[in-house]
């Protein structure tokens, strides 16, 4: 890659040394929330608790922005950690402790004991060991855990391409039109949860937008505070308008990547891009995606 004779890496080094520096932890926001959510709403349909305690988890969530961040946004609240989804499934990651032995036991006593009896057989991997053993297997809970009873499973690349032309408001505006007169229960609870889902993103976004004007209102460094007031402003268009230009629209895709995309993986191994794209990249799939396939 071939760089302007100005163009200056320092940043995006001392970025990469940040992340690569930030200690392996677990992340109890999101379980926390998710428990709370489920249990208020025991009797929903699993999409719609599930979007629910996502948009709630976006409203509640501690948010940071590193020291040469040049695109807000995080998938758990403290740097280094890794999010729990309860709702898949709670172990330690068998390939991230496979490759790194020394953090066998990250996750043991970690875990709020009624968080984790509340999920046990509720969640997807609890199910699943259920419906094996009804077939006659011997499945049961270990602390290390296959990646795909812990995490969302696979490396996506999404299709941005409406979001990029109508933004988040056309998306949510187009799931509202097919919202009305629409009869079918599971049709209904699935624009419920997408509605939801969206909904969150658009106001996890804004919140961005405002953390970052007052970060850079107390800025002492001029070239730092004329960064994070542009993302402030990127942040406020992309929560609701289509990006442009370039620069918005890498914003807008890693915002949307970010958050119905997240999985539970250690946030320090992920890699640095580019300058203006200079955070972790994490991929699953998502129900608020498909909404843009539907017509």
């Amino acid at each position: 890659m071939t760089f302007p004779p100005d163009h200056r890496l320092d940043g995006m080094l001392a970025l990469r040394r940040d992340i690569l520096a930030s200690p392996v932890n677990v992340a109890l926001e999101r379980a926390r929330v998710y428990t709370r959510v489920f249990e208020a709403n025991e009797g929903e349909s699993w999409i719609v608790c599930k979007a629910l305690a996502f948009r709630e988890h976006l409203r509640s969530i501690p948010l940071y922005i590193r020291d040469h961040d040049r695109i807000a946004g995080s998938i758990s609240e403290t740097p280094g950690a890794m999010p729990l989804h309860v709702e898949i499934g709670i172990g330690e990651n068998g390939i991230f402790v496979g490759e790194n032995p020394a953090f066998r036991g990250y996750l043991r006593d970690r875990v709020p004991e009624d968080i984790f009896e509340y999920w046990l057989d509720r969640n997807l991997w609890g199910q699943h060991r259920a419906r094996q053993n009804a077939a006659g297997g011997n499945a049961a809970w270990t602390e290390v855990a296959q990646y795909k009873f812990i995490s969302y499973q696979g490396h996506l690349s999404p299709s941005y391409g409406e979001l990029l032309r109508v933004g988040l408001d056309g998306l949510l505006a187009k799931v509202l039109r097919r919202r009305r007169g629409e009869d079918d229960p599971d049709s209904i609870n699935f624009l419920d949860a997408v509605e939801n889902a969206l909904a969150g993103v658009i106001e996890w976004t804004e919140r961005y937008a405002d953390i970052l004007e007052a970060r850079a209102r107390e800025c002492p460094d001029e070239d730092r505070r004329v960064e994070l007031f542009s993302m402030s402003r990127i942040c406020a268009k992309i929560a609701h308008a289509p990006p442009t230009p370039s620069t918005k629209r890498c914003s807008s895709c890693g915002y949307a990547t970010r958050r119905f995309t997240s999985r539970g993986t250690d946030t320090r191994t992920r890699p640095i891009a580019s300058t203006s794209c200079s955070s972790t990249s994490v991929s699953a799939t998502s129900g608020a995606t498909r909404a843009s396939r539907s017509s």
